[in-house]
């Protein structure tokens, strides 16, 4: 799979409004855009450039699908990826539908059910 089928794949399951796109770090925390490589910077681009609209700085809620990209680099920041998630625990289940490595980085789709 490459990123044109991933995109194809958010097509095909009409995700609607409520999706998200996270970059974060191989140990879970969030990772400022302008600290990446340029190879992770090509992926994200193709994700921006598509018709998509990602959710910002809102909460990620049920029934809400995620892209996660995972670049291989340990960091420590103030924000881990998930820390906000009122969703997190046994309860909740995380159906990943798509995922891909590209190179070092690692792109996921799933739906948090």
């Amino acid at each position: 799979m490459n990123i044109t089928k991933m995109l194809e794949k958010i097509n095909q399951l009409k995700i609607g409004s409520r999706l998200h796109l996270i970059v974060q770090s191989l140990n879970g925390y969030q990772i400022n855009h302008s600290e990446i490589d340029n190879k992770a910077n090509n992926i994200l681009d193709h994700f921006y450039e598509s018709d998509h609209k990602f959710i910002k700085d809102e909460p990620i809620e049920k029934n809400d699908w995620v892209v996660l990209i995972t670049i291989s680099k340990i960091t420590h920041t103030e924000n881990m990826s998930f820390e906000d998630v009122a969703l997190s625990g046994l309860d909740h289940k995380y159906s990943l539908e798509e995922s891909l490595l590209l190179d070092d980085t690692m792109v996921s789709l799933f739906k948090i059910e």
